[in-house]
């Protein structure tokens, strides 16, 4: 079952290349979003990665989350719904665990 991230505190000049780069290596990519102001089109400081085994979405989270990209300290936690799949919310991480 496929698994969305989100990821926030990017900065403005992150893009989707550079951020599907740096996730690639956990797992095959269904998709990568960044959440861009419509202006500029640059990067509001957040986006999402759409990983299709959840598996590599957690192996993401546990080897990113709290580490820096560009001096500003990112944060990646598993999106609520799967909102670029149209998906269901995953159950708690606890479950997944037991």
């Amino acid at each position: 079952m496929s698994q969305v991230i989100r990821i926030s505190n990017l900065g403005c000049f992150v893009d989707e290349e550079r951020l599907t780069e740096l996730l690639c290596h956990f797992g095959k990519l269904l998709n990568v979003h960044l959440v861009q102001d419509s202006f500029s089109h640059t990067c509001i400081g957040y986006g999402f990665a759409e990983f299709e085994r959840e598996e590599d979405a957690w192996a993401s989270i546990d080897a990113l989350d709290g580490t820096y990209i560009d001096g500003r300290l990112i944060h990646l936690q598993c999106s609520r719904i799967s909102i670029l799949s149209g998906g269901v919310p995953p159950p708690p991480r606890e479950l997944l665990e037991a």
